[in-house]
């Protein structure tokens, strides 16, 4: 790693703690916001907020876990392979955390489409019938978000972004069909 600016390699370690002092100190203010809310909902209410705040922040640890250990190590691999004797990779430092803190938090933010998917099923926005119909205008649709959520112009990352997508798109048709055959059932 280099560094090419005076206080590239300062700003760095002031930017790599910011975000490690954001991800540990996440869940003591999430803490502090639920011990707010919590007092103005019925008892199923905070049950159900529980669960869903408990799946929600899996899910993102989950997707940004997946980025960090299979996605990234296979991706800079492939992009850096792209040198030769000509174009010498030479990354900079700032880049490249930019690059990864980018990468893990669209990682995480993409792996909530099931409970986002779950959410608008419940309270009816969505049906399970129509998420399977338009199937293919959103896998269209899958590309093109990967395109602008991946931080680089490659196409590697958005394929390796798009691929999880559709299978969490699919996972969200499943969890709509539960949820309409428990409205139904129940």
């Amino acid at each position: 790693m280099y560094f090419i600016g005076p206080v590239e390699a300062f700003w760095t370690r002031i930017k790599l703690a910011f975000f490690l002092g954001l991800f540990a100190g996440m869940p003591v203010v999430l803490f502090q916001v639920w011990s707010f809310i919590q007092r103005g909902l019925l008892p199923k209410e905070k049950r159900l907020t529980g669960i869903i705040s408990a799946v929600s922040f899996l899910l993102f640890v989950s997707g940004a876990a997946f980025c960090y250990f299979f996605i990234l190590p296979v991706g800079v691999k492939f992009l850096l392979a792209y040198g030769s004797d000509v174009l010498v990779p030479m990354i900079s430092i700032s880049k490249y955390l930019s690059f990864v803190c980018g990468m893990v938090f669209s990682f995480g933010l993409i792996f909530e489409l099931p409970l986002v998917i779950g959410f608008c099923a419940k309270i009816g926005v969505l049906q399970s019938v129509t998420l399977r119909k338009q199937r293919r205008f959103v896998i269209v649709g899958i590309f093109i978000a990967a395109a602008a959520l991946t931080p680089g112009p490659d196409i590697f990352s958005q394929v390796m972004m798009a691929l999880p997508l559709m299978v969490l798109y699919e996972i969200g048709i499943i969890i709509a069909r539960i949820i309409e055959r428990r409205r139904i059932d129940g």
